[in-house]
Parts: C-alpha cells; structure tokens; sequence
C-alpha cells in the first residue's frame, strides 16, 4: 500500500501493530527446535507454516539454545538427540 500522508503512515502503523497483537493473542503454543541440520528446521518450520497459533523458532548452535529457549518462552522443545558442542556430544 502506497501512503501519501503521515497521517496515513501511522494510521498503517496502528493498523499493523493491533494486527500483531491480535497475532500475538492467537498463538497457543511456542515449539523450539533445536537440531545442528538447516534440513529439518526447515522441514518443521514448513510443516508448522499455516498453523496459525503456533509460534516457531530453529536454533542450530547448540551452545546458545539455552539462552534462544529463554528468551523465546516455549512450550514445546523438540531436541536433536545427538548434537556436537565443541567435540562433546549432547
């Protein structure tokens, strides 16, 4: 949409963020995925795309999942089972 006025930007503006309010209250569950392979966060983001009240997030470091997980507030994890940190295995 083409806005000639600022009147009309933050009229947009306050359109586009009660929309992400109104996104932010529909989303029932947060799933978390950590794995080390871009293949499968894609093959789950994709799988989970028209699932309206569902929030995703790929976290492919497992060093910084804890902190991603923490900040991103999940109520599902779905975890790689065998994953390197360093030459240690998770």
């Amino acid at each position: 949409m083409v806005l000639t006025s600022r009147a009309g930007e933050l009229a947009e503006a306050g359109a586009f963020a009660r929309g992400a309010l109104v996104r932010m209250q529909e989303i029932k569950h947060r799933v978390f995925l950590v794995d080390d392979q871009a293949m499968i966060g894609e093959a789950v983001r994709r799988m989970l795309a028209d699932q309206t009240d569902i929030a995703f997030e790929f976290c492919r470091d497992a060093n910084a999942a804890a902190d991603a997980a923490t900040a991103f507030g999940p109520t599902v994890i779905l975890q790689d089972l065998v994953m390197e940190i360093g030459r240690a295995h998770v």
